[in-house]
């Protein structure tokens, strides 16, 4: 019993429920009522699955009026409890203490006696028996491998059991009355000692190998070929109402190489939230260390084509307009080298995109440079003019607790462009800018509102789901706040 409910709490845990930085670049926070939540429904899962589990045979002797009696005990299991009450909470500065009365426990097995008397008698049938008053309190401690597992160990455990009634089937009656507190004696030391041994067993061999094989990172990017590592960096904390876990938030390339050499994360700011199960802190450092592992791999470079955009919005990028605005209109140049086709534009970062996280929004300053090129009628690409540009831009975020999606908006935008050099003759660093920014205000923030407007759904951990979770931006860091339901039926992480 003790082994199921405490290795559920330690996935659940895990599930949320990873030279190391300091201080770390991610902070999980677990409060009391997470806890508690995770305890109902160990109980719930448990009820389920007592039901015939197995207790290891039994045997002792006693002297009897009449001679001196063996009996044992096999084939027993639970048939099952009632009452019980659970709790997981933290202890400060040592770790967590579980906790768990239960009203009664049923069994039923087979039991076989021998007495000699003049002569050997022997007897055997079923029994069931009622065991009262049960009731166990166990220390855990949590720690972290150099590999950044956690690593769990028990440290206390003491069980009671308070009574203890037996009825046998079969054979002759008058005898069992002669040995009967004899037998429920031997029945409450034998649940005693398998309550704490069961337990401990289950967390130090059980769970211990089950944590030391949990991944420590997840893919990202298109074709997997970023990660980012969730390894512990410290020990967990535990406060009175909560138990806090420290994780790395960095990613990396996926193969190897260059770590990111993005600046150490900044501390995360004091908080003392406990009104929600789940607390989840990141740092800008995360958002740093992907946008440093994109700039290194070349991953920053993207090409804007007229026919990735809808048809109604294509002639903005011809170089001859024939209604409306377009871009040879502004950049004469262009019409007159390459007139009656369109242009292509090919973005790439020249420096690691600089992204800071406040309260305002999530800011992101990216320098790089711009080749216009035309496309001529016979499919060939052929290089007008590159320019230099700095781009700034500033986008909220929130949950959609409809959708439970979480969505984006790009709020405020700025960019700065110069010729860098022209195969087309001079250009007017006023026309460009102008081009630019319409392009961006008209074209791209509309279109990149719009993905974020979609939405990307608020992941969920196999059976785990997220309820009402609330996103706040703060100084250098996003908070992610959020009760949880167990529907055992799911069993898959997806997004």
């Amino acid at each position: 019993m003790g082994a199921t409910i405490l290795q559920l709490l330690v996935v659940t845990l895990i599930g949320l429920c990873l030279a190391q930085p300091t201080p770390p670049g991610l902070r999980a926070r677990m409060t009391t009522k997470g806890m508690d939540y995770v305890s109902s429904v160990a109980v719930k899962i448990l009820r389920d699955k007592v039901r015939g589990m197995h207790i290891n045979d039994a045997s002792g002797e006693a002297d009897i009026k009449v001679g001196k009696v063996k009996y044992s005990f096999t084939g027993m299991k639970l048939d099952g409890f009632s009452g019980l009450d659970t709790k997981v909470h933290p202890i400060a500065g040592r770790g967590l203490e579980w906790t768990a009365n239960i009203g009664n426990i049923n069994i039923n097995g087979d039991w076989r006696y021998e007495v000699r008397v003049i002569f050997k008698i022997k007897d055997h049938g079923t029994f069931t028996a009622s065991v009262s008053e049960v009731r166990f309190k166990m220390g855990v401690s949590l720690d972290h491998d150099p590999q950044g597992h956690l690593t769990i160990k028990s440290t206390s455990c003491n069980a009671y059991v308070g009574g203890a009634r037996v009825r046998f089937s079969g054979g002759a009656s008058w005898l069992y009355n002669l040995f009967s507190h004899n037998v429920e004696k031997t029945l409450k030391k034998e649940l005693t000692d398998i309550i704490c041994r069961e337990a401990r067993r289950a967390v130090d061999k059980k769970a211990e190998d089950f944590l030391s094989h949990i991944p420590l990172s997840v893919r990202l990017g298109d074709h997997n070929e970023m990660m980012l590592d969730y390894g512990l960096t410290a020990a967990p904390n535990f406060a009175a109402d909560h138990m806090e876990t420290y994780h790395k938030g960095e990613v990396h390339w996926a193969t190897g190489g260059k770590r990111s050499s993005a600046s150490r994360p900044a501390p995360f700011p004091d908080s003392t939230e406990s009104t929600s199960m789940l607390y989840v802190w990141a740092s800008d450092y995360v958002l740093r260390t992907l946008a440093d592992t994109a700039q290194t791999h070349g991953i920053l470079q993207q090409k804007v084509n007229p026919k990735d955009f809808p048809l109604e919005q294509r002639g903005a990028f011809n170089t001859t307009c024939h209604v409306g605005l377009c871009i040879g209109g502004v950049i004469p140049e262009l019409g007159k080298k390459f007139p009656n086709t369109t242009v292509s534009l090919g973005l790439a970062s020249k420096a690691t995109p600089n992204v800071t996280i406040t309260p305002d929004g999530v800011h992101l300053r990216f320098q790089g440079n711009i080749d216009f090129s035309a496309n001529l009628p016979n499919g060939v690409e052929k290089h007008a003019f590159s320019a230099n540009t700095s781009l700034f831009l500033v986008a909220n975020a929130s949950v959609n607790t409809q959708t439970n999606k979480v969505t984006s908006q790009i709020v405020h935008q700025r960019v700065k462009i110069g010729v860098l050099e022209s195969a087309i003759g001079n250009i007017s660093d006023a026309g460009l800018q102008f081009a630019v920014s319409t392009i961006l205000r008209i074209f791209v923030i509309p279109k990149l509102n719009e993905l974020g407007g979609k939405g990307m759904p608020v992941p969920n951990f196999g059976p785990v789901k997220l309820l009402n979770p609330q996103l706040h931006l703060l100084q250098n860091a996003i908070m992610v706040k959020t009760d949880a339901r167990y529907v055992p039926k799911d069993t898959t992480l997806y997004y």
